[in-house]
């Protein structure tokens, strides 16, 4: 009776009965609305480039901005900037409009997916881990860059019923970001196998197929266009010293790999699930390893745990049945609402908001 009356109490307290009623497109309204409210809106700094790249995305290296070497790193995610040039959108104003439909788009992509249509603590979970985490600000703060291509193949890749479709969203990661989508695919990997084991493995084989299907794919491409650029070209530019000055925002880096996701994940009756435990360790690995390898930690760890979170989520949905879920629902929707995650870029801070 004490579990039962207090699972009651907690959504009553926060409005968590009513927020599950709501239909998934009013959800979705929501929590683009708060996004919007929390963190405004700003550009991502090297939006030229890609707009260069949609100008010339037959032949980007002829683009002035791509004769600087160093950023030649943005012909390996040229997804969403190519898009804009076959669809004529390579004006300034075209552009960045387009890029902010697709951020706004990949905040509530889930929010289109059946499981989450049809579940709905699955569907409120979701929409408190945007709201109480790194996703909107990283496509608000950042429009105009190629990260809601990598964030909407990632909830696809995660949550989709269809596996065809599944595979598909990994080859589109992979294509627009390899090397974040090779992380997001190993803890993905990891967490599905501590789940089920054996019984998982053909969906681990068929993520990885579209995953590597999609590496070739942006392999070929950036041969043809002359050659992209790897992250070890871009360690040598800026000197490996740099890199670590990223673990002085280290803990910024950790909140934002999870968000509210961390309180989620840790709560009593979670954190037993053995994919749980293994989606908690995988985390604090990535968040420890990132600044090693990139300069963006906030992004990376974010994006590349996003796959993983979202399937480990539906899993812990599914597990803990609807009284359980609800009263988690209820503790954790006041932190996702207040909470502000601020992004580390090595030694800057992005948070534009309305400011």
């Amino acid at each position: 009776m004490e579990v039962g009356s207090s699972a009651q109490a907690g959504p009553s307290r926060f409005g968590i009965e009513w927020l599950l009623r709501c239909e998934p497109v009013t959800l979705a309204a929501g929590v683009l609305g708060i996004s919007i409210v929390k963190y405004g809106l700003g550009l991502y700094p090297s939006w030229r480039y890609l707009l260069e790249l949609a100008q010339n995305w037959r032949h980007p290296l002829v683009a002035p901005l791509f004769q600087i070497v160093h950023q030649r790193f943005l012909l390996d995610s040229p997804t969403s900037a190519v898009v804009a040039g076959v669809l004529h959108l390579t004006s300034e104003r075209a552009f960045i409009a387009f890029h902010l439909l697709l951020a706004c788009a990949a905040i509530v992509a889930p929010f289109g997916l059946r499981a989450v249509r049809r579940s709905a603590e699955l569907r409120l979970t979701v929409a408190l881990l945007l709201i109480g985490g790194a996703v909107p600000p990283m496509l608000l703060d950042w429009v105009g860059s190629y990260d809601p291509v990598s964030i909407a193949a990632g909830a696809l890749a995660a949550l989709a019923s269809n596996p065809i479709s599944r595979a598909v969203a990994w080859a589109v990661f992979a294509f627009n970001d390899a090397p974040e989508a090779a992380v997001a695919g190993g803890v993905f990997a990891l967490v599905l196998w501590a789940d089920k084991g054996r019984e998982e493995l053909p969906r681990i084989l068929s993520s990885f197929a579209g995953g590597l299907a999609g590496y070739v794919a942006i392999r070929i491409v950036t041969s043809a266009w002359g050659g992209g650029q790897s992250e070890f070209t871009m360690m040598k530019y800026y000197g490996f010293h740099e890199y670590l000055r990223g673990y002085g925002y280290l803990p910024l880096v950790a909140l934002a790999a999870l968000g509210v996701g961390w309180l989620f994940l840790a709560d009593r009756n979670v954190r037993s699930l053995p994919p749980v435990r293994w989606l908690l360790g995988l985390s604090a690995c990535v968040v420890i390893g990132i600044p090693l390898i990139a300069l963006d930690t906030s992004r990376i760890a974010a994006g590349s745990l996003w796959p993983a979170l979202l399937v480990v989520t539906a899993i812990v949905i599914g597990r803990l049945g609807v009284e359980r879920s609800r009263a988690l629902l209820a503790r954790i929707a006041p932190v996702a609402l207040l909470l502000v995650i601020v992004l580390a870029w090595n030694v800057f801070l992005t948070y534009p908001g309305w400011g």
